[in-house]
């Protein structure tokens, strides 16, 4: 299924005809928020279908040409994103078809915890992009990617869709806010609304300290040498960092300098050495501690 026509330059879920300001009833202009909602939500999935079931099983059919780790670091878990959305839009679906009384919160309620998917791939998105950047480089990888494209019958390519859904992830926040504005006080989605704007502002907040923790890792990993262990990120968040120093109990040597890296349920101590970090010793932390 092909997405609809979007210019990826735009804001691809501005309000539509009759959506700008006017002097509607209350229970007119809430009507107006939850259609655009509800349309652009079915807009985005089609993107997502778009991406994962034309662009992504296109390209699975050169692996010469694309590897499958290419696959992986270019689609990620849009799948993950599109199932999420699938459900997402159902349920949406199903409040739209009531006259009255539509709680659109409950949708949001249901789903936010499925959203946390945004996580990884907004942490991983940049690599994803210079992926598709290093194919289209290339002859045969700009034949195949072309190709895909008429297949999906866009005119958008592979880079503009595959940065659709941090786009729509942050539009949230902005269609709840209109939605609570134009929401009569009497109405008994109003208190619930609110909730539901606090979580996906939380859901925003999640993406950003996910997004610099990855950071933070990655520049960490890139300094770290003759590293052994578990993979870092099974410690959890990386908290803080700087000088250790210490001595041994019973020696009389001067204290020597140790750099420490804070984990939630480890310290990784090293040994600084320039720009560099040279790996000594993990202390897993108790879990208690």
């Amino acid at each position: 299924l092909a997405a609809p026509e979007l210019d990826a330059t735009e804001d691809i879920y501005a309000p539509g005809p009759g959506g700008g300001p006017s002097v509607l009833q209350p229970a007119v202009k809430r009507n107006q928020v939850l259609e655009e909602l509800h349309s652009t939500e079915a807009n985005y999935v089609q993107v997502l279908q778009t991406v994962n079931n034309v662009f992504k099983e296109t390209l699975r059919q050169y692996p010469k040409i694309i590897s499958k780790g290419d696959l992986r670091q270019i689609f990620l878990n849009v799948d993950e994103l599109l199932d999420a959305h699938h459900r997402f839009l159902d349920e949406m679906g199903s409040i739209m078809k009531k006259t009255t009384g539509r709680m659109m919160s409950q949708c949001f309620a249901h789903h936010m915890k499925s959203f946390t998917c945004y996580g990884p791939f907004c942490c991983e998105i940049p690599e994803a992009i210079n992926k598709v950047k290093e194919l289209e480089s290339k002859p045969a990888g700009a034949k195949v990617l072309d190709q895909a494209k008429k297949e999906s019958k866009q005119r958008f390519n592979l880079r503009d869709l595959l940065n659709v859904p941090m786009q729509r992830i942050l539009k949230y926040p902005l269609l709840l806010k209109e939605l609570v504005k134009h929401t009569p006080d009497e109405h008994p989605d109003k208190p619930h609304l609110a909730s539901a704007k606090e979580a996906v502002e939380g859901l925003a907040k999640f993406i950003n300290d996910s997004k610099k923790n990855y950071d933070n890792l990655n520049n960490m990993t890139a300094s770290l040498k003759q590293y052994s262990g578990k993979p870092l990120s099974a410690y959890g968040t990386l908290d803080k960092d700087g000088d250790l120093m210490y001595k041994c109990e019973s020696g009389r040597e001067k204290l020597k300098v140790r750099y420490a890296f804070l984990f939630s349920s480890a310290i990784i101590v090293c040994k600084p050495r320039g720009p560099f970090y040279t790996f000594k010793s993990t202390v897993e932390l108790d879990e208690n501690y």
